[in-house]
């Protein structure tokens, strides 16, 4: 039965142990910041036993052991073809394809993310990473339509809406549960807890979350659940949550946790009552209520993070990268599109830099690391030059990286400062490189000195990361013409084995200057969806979005870099980057073909599988009866149809390990010049590649394609 907290409970000591959780899904390559804030905090402020799990990194490893991946794929060989779509059945078979390198190869995939290299090598690195996701596409394919990736999870059921949220909790599509079940809620019922804390960061947290507090509520229907972090901030203000979250959870905090996680423990011991605990908000006698918040506990007064009992060598870096934030909030602040103020407030709080230097030297004594991310989006140049000040006049040598804009404070002097202080990579919102978005943006940058501080950070051995958003409203074809110009024009000046991007689409969101006045960013209607009662990105209409496809335009934009920067790169993951060693040497990979003698033996390349389909497979390509054989490029995740007997003659001779003169003479449907050609690229590239089978409506071809 729910208990609803009306009254103080009656406990005369302060709770035994209080457990604080960080929920799947989320970045699995460095702890986050929350839990181990709140862990220092409430230790030193209430001196009561704090414990915390990552079940994010902890569910990765059990969805990843060796024995549960072939549980998979024994279900995903028992309902095979039965799948109820095609696109399932395809996924299916594309895991099923995947297995033996899969179970063979996950644990030492995982083992070459978390080992230290001298040298960097991209094409292990590449395979390992592949290895990775492989396995979680397996995972996906038996939880079908469920997508879990590295850096992303999505159920049918959308986290904006509570019923939905409810419908997913108790889902067999759920990959959360078993785990639960089987690892968590059993150990919290013998370890006597009596607080729980769920930190949820980002929207793909709120269903594991949910199903956490759900299986808890059933095991333990008196355990106070309380659940924090940024996105129910967010989703709090301006509205009440649904009453019916609080039949799974008791409390949520809104603003930063660490004043009301300690008064609620306060709460819970009986010295306390609920209405006196800041930024509280319960259910009391059917009624939502929120308690008035508190100013946060100044950064100058916060204790360094703990990551005590955290799995740091679980984490798929070479060695801990720890998250230190030496400053909250934004000096910015003026962003059309950013509701970050909703979480970190209206102004900026910094803390002293010798307090940053020593929390930083501390924490890299206490868990043996020299790796570091200072936690803000927007780091003034003041405030880095402070704190690489300081590290360099006291010789302490770290490995850091920070976010910061294009601001006209950082020059040349700043960035060389940096570098010299230890700094890796500084991650730049550019946005836009059109002078007229960025003045609707209200972003105070201009392109010119954006370029500038791009070349002196390469000229300052810093690597650098732009953002780059497409489909701001009243973003024109001409505007996005203008960023993709701007960005040619830097490639010269950035160092393109480190250098990297990443592109989004704008989303409406609450709390944003765009959403409070639509009409003056040339939105013409913004669409709310009733059944989303906590609805977070919303739908809208200008005049440019109904000719214009942000998404295709900005996956035209990722091709259009990728195919300008090296092929061989260090790793885009910046944990990876910070801690993986360096490139042997920069540059593309050559082209000269590795054997050219006629009696070179070939076979296909590392991961590539060729499979004749079943009669049912045949049906879903409209083949016919034609006998189709099935090229399968595990390093690429492709599938691809070869419909032409020669070519797939060649593919069979390939798998057995044939000489180039005698797979010439097999292409004799085609003349010397064109099997020459093949062959060399068969020979540089490891495999010829086919028509992809991309939809599986149309009729596969015997025209023969090579990778670009």
């Amino acid at each position: 039965m729910k208990a609803e907290f009306d009254h103080p409970p009656t406990q005369a000591e302060p709770p035994g142990r209080v457990l604080l959780i960080f929920p799947p899904n989320f970045s699995f390559k460095q702890p986050y910041l929350s839990t181990p804030a709140l862990t220092a905090y409430v230790r030193a402020a209430v001196g009561v036993r704090v414990e915390q799990r990552d079940l994010n990194i902890e569910a990765l490893r059990f969805l990843l052991s060796r024995n549960q991946l072939a549980q998979v794929y024994d279900y995903l060989r028992d309902i095979g073809l039965r799948a109820d779509t095609r696109e399932h059945r395809r996924t299916v078979l594309e895991a099923l394809l995947g297995q033996e390198l899969v179970l063979d190869g996950i644990e030492d995939a995982l083992s070459f993310l978390r080992t230290p290299h001298a040298v960097f090598n991209p094409q292990e690195y590449a395979w390992a990473l592949r290895v990775i996701e492989a396995a979680l596409e397996a995972v996906s394919a038996r939880y079908w339509p469920t997508r879990l990736t590295l850096t992303s999870f999505g159920m049918r059921y959308s986290p904006q809406s509570s019923a939905e949220i409810f419908e997913a909790v108790g889902s067999v599509e759920n990959p959360y549960i078993e785990f639960f079940e089987q690892e968590v809620v059993g150990a919290i019922v013998r370890g006597g807890c009596e607080l729980v804390g769920l930190s949820v960061a980002s929207l793909s947290q709120i269903i594991p979350a949910l199903t956490l507090a759900a299986r808890l509520k059933r095991a333990l229907p008196d355990l106070p659940v309380v659940v924090g972090g940024g996105v129910f901030q967010r989703l709090a203000v301006g509205r009440s949550l649904p009453s019916a979250l609080f039949d799974i959870v008791d409390f949520f905090v809104i603003g930063e946790g660490e004043r009301p996680l300690a008064a609620l423990c306060d709460h819970v011991a009986g010295r306390r009552a609920i209405e006196d605990v800041p930024g509280l908000v319960y259910r009391s006698r059917g009624t939502v209520r929120s308690n008035p918040s508190v100013p946060p506990v100044p950064v100058a007064e916060l204790p360094p993070p703990g990551y005590d009992g955290l799995p740091l060598e679980s984490y798929l870096t070479p060695r801990p990268v720890l998250s230190y934030q030496p400053v909250r909030g934004c000096y910015w602040r003026e962003c059309t599109f950013c509701n970050q103020h909703v979480v970190c407030g209206d102004r900026a709080d910094e803390g002293p830099a010798e307090k940053t230097v020593r929390d930083l030297v501390l924490l890299a004594q206490r868990y043996t690391t020299d790796a570091f991310c200072l936690v803000n989006e927007s780091l003034a140049p003041g405030v880095l030059r402070a704190i690489a000040r300081r590290l360099e006049g006291e010789k302490v040598h770290l490995l850091w990286y920070a976010g910061a804009r294009f601001d006209s404070g950082f020059d040349r002097e700043t960035i060389e400062l940096l570098a010299r202080a230890g700094c890796r990579k500084l991650f730049f919102g550019l946005e836009s490189g059109s002078r007229r978005i960025l003045r609707a943006m209200r972003k105070g940058i201009s392109p010119k000195h954006a370029a500038d501080v791009l070349r002196w950070c390469r000229e300052a051995g810093v690597a650098s990361h732009v953002y780059v958003m497409l489909g701001f409203p009243g973003e024109s074809r001409a505007d996005i013409d203008e960023t993709r110009g701007f960005l040619d024009q830097v490639l010269p000046e950035v160092d393109r084995h480190t250098f990297t991007m990443y592109v989004s689409v704008f989303q409406l969101k609450p709390d944003t200057s765009v959403f409070s006045e639509p009409a003056s960013f040339g939105i013409e209607e913004v669409i709310a969806k009733t059944e989303y009662d906590l609805e977070y990105i919303y739908e809208h209409h200008t005049p440019q979005s109904a000719a214009l496809d942000y998404e295709q335009e900005a996956e035209k934009l990722v091709e259009h870099m990728d195919a300008q920067l090296d092929q061989l790169r260090a790793p885009e993951d910046i944990c990876h980057f910070v801690t993986m060693g360096s490139l042997p040497c920069s540059g593309t990979r050559s082209d000269r073909a590795e054997d050219e003698h006629s009696d070179a033996v070939l076979v296909l390349g590392r991961g590539v599988r060729l499979v004749v389909p079943p009669p049912a497979l045949r049906m879903d390509l409209q083949c016919g009866n034609e006998t189709v054989l099935l090229l399968y490029h595990f390093a690429e995740s492709r599938l691809y149809a070869v419909a032409d007997p020669g070519v797939a003659e060649v593919l069979r001779a390939l798998e057995r390990g044939t000489t180039r003169a005698e797979t010439i003479r097999m292409l004799r449907r085609l003349d010397e010049e064109q099997a020459e050609a093949i062959v060399h690229d068969l020979i540089k590239r490891g495999l010829a590649t086919y028509t992809p089978v991309y939809h599986w409506a149309e009729k596969p071809t015997a025209e023969v394609h090579y990778v670009p």
